[in-house]
């Protein structure tokens, strides 16, 4: 994406249209990509209920049947590329500063250990591989302690928007 916002927009379509140099790779690369969450995607839908994974949470997601899935696998393969490709910056820097609060906070440190221990009776002996959307839902003081750590260190703080031409507003 840098690519193509350093090289003038003729350029980088003309060769998107010739299928040569970086738009050629970027083709290829495209379509490794879906072919491997195509075969991610398949395989989610067969597991087992017990195990929960990101890709499964996002084929359930509004209680969808098995017919229906077939229907939103596109969705599902945008939402998954959507994730990997702009989400690793962004929930890396964010999960950086949110880490260094808590850290810097023993108390808030110490009321999320408490909600987590109180909402999440189930203490199984791998905690992470039965956690489910149902149990992060009921924590609450986790989830305003994630969104002030967005609000005070914002993962994106440079959002580049230009007008396509320029506007009158009516007032």
């Amino acid at each position: 994406m840098l690519y193509r916002h350093c090289i003038p927009k003729c350029i980088w379509m003309l060769q998107r249209w010739l299928q040569i140099g970086q738009e050629k790779k970027n083709k290829i690369a495209q379509q490794i990509l879906h072919q491997f969450l195509s075969k991610r995607i398949t395989k989610s839908k067969d597991m087992e209920e017990s195990h929960s994974c990101l890709l499964k949470e996002l084929i359930m997601k509004g209680g969808l049947e098995k017919d229906e899935m077939v229907e939103n696998e596109k969705y599902i393969r945008d939402a998954a590329v959507n994730l990997l490709l702009a989400g690793n910056g962004t929930i890396s820097s964010g999960l950086c500063w949110f880490f260094w609060l808590v850290s810097t906070h023993p108390n808030v440190e110490a009321k999320i250990i408490q909600e987590i221990k109180d909402n999440c009776e189930n203490q199984e002996e791998d905690f992470i591989t039965y956690l489910s959307v149902e149990k992060l839902d009921k924590l609450l003081y986790l989830h305003g302690a994630i969104y002030e750590t967005m609000r005070l260190y914002p993962t994106v703080p440079l959002h580049h928007n230009c007008a396509n031409k320029s506007d009158v507003l009516p007032s």
